[in-house]
C-alpha cells in the first residue's frame, strides 16, 4: 500500500472533484478556461466580427464550458463558486459579448436539468430512461408529484451515479496497481 499514491483530486470527464466532494477546483479551472475565450472574443471584435456572431461564439464555447457536465456536479457547488460564475457572466454581459438577458448560472443548470431530464423521459432506449419509470426507483427517490421535484431528484440520482462510478473506476485502478505490485 506504500506504493500507492494518494491524491486529495480527481479529474474524470473533465470535471474536476476533491477529497470532500467539493467542486471548487473545477470552477476555477473553468473561469480560467473561459476567461481565456474572453480574451478570444476581443480578438474577434476587433477585427469586425458582429455583435450577434460574438453572442454566438460566448454561448457556443463559455456557455457550454460552463454547463458541461453540470446536471451531476452542480449540486456540490458552493454559494460563493456560484457567484464567481454569475459575476463572469455579468462582465461579459457587460462586455457585449453574450446577451444581456443570458440566464443565471443556477437558471443555466436547471435549463439543461429539464433539457436531459426531456430527452431520457422521451428516449425509452435511453440509458437512464428506466429510472424514470421503475416504481421501485420512483418509490426510492420521489415521492412527490410536481415537475421540479422530479427533476430535482433526477439530478440527485445523476450525481449518485456518477460518484458510483468514480467509486468504482477508483477501485479497478486500485486493485489492478495492487495485482501490478505483488508481481
Amino acid at each position: 500500500m506504500a506504493d500507492i499514491e494518494r491524491v486529495t483530486t480527481l479529474k474524470i470527464h473533465g470535471v474536476t472533484i476533491t477529497n470532500i466532494l467539493s467542486t471548487s477546483e473545477h470552477v476555477c479551472e473553468v473561469i480560467k478556461s473561459c476567461a481565456q475565450t474572453q480574451y478570444a472574443l476581443r480578438i474577434l471584435r476587433a477585427h469586425g466580427l458582429s455583435v450577434s456572431g460574438l453572442h454566438i461564439v460566448f454561448r457556443s464555447v463559455a456557455v457550454a464550458k460552463i454547463t458541461y457536465a453540470s446536471s451531476v456536479w452542480s449540486g456540490f457547488v458552493i454559494k460563493r463558486d456560484e457567484q464567481r460564475i454569475d459575476a463572469f457572466l455579468r462582465r461579459n454581459k457587460k462586455c457585449g459579448f453574450c446577451q444581456p438577458d443570458l440566464p443565471s448560472f443556477q437558471e443555466l443548470c436547471d435549463t439543461v436539468d429539464e433539457q436531459l431530464f426531456a430527452k431520457i423521459l422521451h428516449n425509452k432506449h435511453h440509458l437512464l430512461h428506466y429510472l424514470l419509470h421503475s416504481p421501485s426507483a420512483a418509490s426510492q427517490s420521489c415521492t412527490t408529484s410536481g415537475e421540479d421535484r422530479i427533476i430535482s431528484c433526477f439530478r440527485n440520482t445523476l450525481a449518485t451515479l456518477w460518484l458510483l462510478w468514480i467509486l468504482t473506476s477508483l477501485l479497478e485502478y486500485y486493485i489492478k496497481t495492487l495485482t501490478d505490485a505483488a508481481m
